[in-house]
Parts: structure tokens; sequence; C-alpha cells
């Protein structure tokens, strides 16, 4: 089921930060572990939240529809907003400039490809479903299955052949 609107997914977000993990296949994980703040205005708009974990400063954009192209380009935005001001921070204070990662927590997404845009930008996206007054998360991956492996067979051929960076021509 859909949350009844996006500030009330966003609010639970922040009244339960610890019941908000999804399981990997081996263990639960926790994808932030501390709020730095809400509603954070920046000069893309205002970010649903800012988090801290693993070294890392963590956007998050709630959307509580199916998550688009839009909603990527909305979050990347405030992702280059946060490693400007860090980049200025780091020079004044001649602090190591900690590493962002986006976070998209929608109902669904629009389709591969988009799972695939957010690999390639350090995006996580978590899916929701709303039942008995509580959220329960799903963390999706543009994983490549067998049928997508045959149809992409030219791609994977050029991967698999490809010698590496190192190797110049």
């Amino acid at each position: 089921m859909i949350a009844p609107s996006e500030k009330h997914l966003e609010d639970w977000i922040v009244a339960n930060p610890n019941r908000v993990r999804y399981f990997d296949g081996q263990n639960w994980v926790r994808p932030f572990h501390h709020l730095m703040g809400r509603q954070i205005k920046t000069m893309s708009g205002v970010i649903d939240l800012v988090v801290w974990g693993d070294s890392l400063v963590c956007p998050i954009e709630i959307k509580r529809e199916k998550l688009t192209a839009h909603h990527l380009v909305q979050l990347l935005s405030y992702m280059g907003d946060i490693d400007c001001y860090m980049r200025l921070i780091a020079y004044q204070e001649d602090k190591e400039i900690p590493r962002i990662k986006g976070i998209l927590i929608g109902h669904s997404f629009a389709d591969r490809r988009l799972l695939c845009a957010c690999m390639g930008a350090n995006v996580e996206v978590l899916t929701y479903q709303y039942q008995s007054g509580e959220y329960l998360f799903q963390r999706v991956h543009a994983g490549v299955t067998d049928y997508e492996r045959r149809s992409a067979k030219g791609l994977v051929d050029l991967i698999e052949t490809w010698p590496g960076p190192e190797v110049q021509q």
C-alpha cells in the first residue's frame, strides 16, 4: 500500500530511524545512522533529509509515488550542492572531504534504466510498502538476469574482454 502522504513517510523515518533497514540476503542493513537535518534548503531546492553514516553524507529524497528520472536529477542536484559546500569547508578548515551517497526512497520505480543510472551515480534506491501503520523497506539494485545478459551480448563481450584502464593503446 502507498503512504498516506510524503510528509507521513518522512515523519515516520525521522521518528523510527533504527527501523529503516533492508535485508541484503545475509544481514539486516541500516542505510544510515545519524540524522543531520531535515528540510535543508540548498541552491537547488529543499533536501528532505540529510543523514550521516559510515563516513558518508547522505541526502535522502523521499517520494510517496513511483520514482522517476526527474527524482534522480533532483537528488543529484542536492548531492552537487553538498559536495560544493563540503569542499569549501574542507579547504577553509584543512579537512578531508566526506564521501556523498544519495538515497532515493519511493513506493516503486519507473524502470530498470533508472536503477542503472542510480547505480552509476552512487545513489541507493529503497522502495517501501505501507502496512498497518508500519513501513517495510527493500533495497533495489540493477541486477542482470540471464535473459538480459543474452540480450546485451555485444556489451557483455566488450566488457569481458576489456583489458582495464592501465592498458594504453
